[in-house]
């Protein structure tokens, strides 16, 4: 199975021995690299297997990419992806209407909206939509209105815990526990696919929870606590750790650039040029640039065999 080898913004690849005139801090460095670049490779390699193993007896893999100002999530069923790998024709991307203007977007508004009892009302464009557009006949004070609150989780990450505690967007607003208001996202997502699922199939039940496995997408820079928190957070959604795994975001987008046709490549055949995906030992460097943040990571490309 393809795999890829990364390391964060601050790890650079790793350098041959230094010379001998080389100072020590400089041999610390150089030691330092390679040790990352090895427990990068090591850790890409256990993110591979993770989903080869739980994925054994799935009909579908979801991804949820959780943004910070757009989320959204796409799908492809398990046969699809063996017949057609690379081909990302196969995979289903849901389309989000903003109101107004008639558009389709393949990412909706990380905004969620909750009624005074804390029950979940709306995500995306239709909490926008109905928060900003109804101010003047529902009374808003006692609702909570979430958006762009992704990076709390970064800014407040030595405290993050199960009961951790977030104001919503305005100004002297209500609060929820955190996890609350993650959880519904995730959940709004999954019952998103479920339902749309059985819309095109005549309300027949073609895919129940049980029969996916769900890969969320999560920053570079988070750290522990923040990636059991977001699993807390889909265990709360209805997503058990069984059926979950965790993707940094510069490794999955390195994952997908892999099966795009870039590099010019002379058959040996013929010598013909022909356009291919990047080749087994190629080195990229992935921009990651996000709402708040910029995310530099190198990557080599390499065949993990499991």
């Amino acid at each position: 199975m393809d795999g890829k080898q990364s390391t964060s913004a601050e790890q650079s690849r790793p350098s041959t021995a230094p010379p001998a005139s080389q100072s020590p801090r400089s041999e610390d460095l150089s030691k330092r690299n390679r040790t990352y670049a090895s427990e990068a490779d090591h850790e890409a390699a256990n993110i591979v297997k993770d989903i080869k193993s739980k994925n054994e007896l799935k009909l579908l893999v979801a991804a949820i990419d959780f943004g910070t100002l757009y989320s959204g999530y796409a799908c492809v069923t398990q046969e699809k992806f063996e017949n057609n790998k690379g081909d990302n024709s196969k995979t289903h991307w849901p389309t989000w209407e903003r109101d107004g203007d008639g558009g389709l977007r393949y990412k909706a508004p990380t905004s969620v909206l909750f009624r005074p009892n804390k029950t979940f009302h709306s995500f995306g464009f239709d909490a926008e939509n109905y928060y900003y557009a109804n101010s003047d006949t529902v009374d808003f004070k006692e609702w909570y209105f979430f958006k762009h609150f992704r990076t709390k989780l970064y800014i407040n990450k030595d405290q993050i815990t199960h009961n951790t505690i977030i104001e919503d967007s305005r100004e002297a607003g209500n609060s929820m526990k955190a996890v609350d208001v993650f959880a519904a996202v995730i959940k709004y997502f999954k019952d998103h696919l479920l339902r749309n699922f059985k819309d095109r199939n005549k309300d027949k039940e073609y895919f129940v929870n049980n029969d996916i496995h769900w890969v969320i997408t999560v920053p570079a820079i988070w750290d522990f606590k923040a990636k059991q928190f977001m699993k807390s957070a889909a265990s709360k959604a209805g997503i058990s750790g069984d059926q979950l795994t965790l993707a940094l975001e510069p490794d999955a987008a390195f994952s997908h650039c892999r099966t795009i046709p870039v590099p010019v490549e002379t058959t040996k055949e013929d010598d013909e040029k022909t356009i291919t995906a990047m080749p087994i030992g190629s080195q990229h460097i992935v921009f990651t640039c996000r709402g708040k943040t910029t995310v530099v990571s190198v990557h080599k490309s390499q065949c993990f065999i499991s």
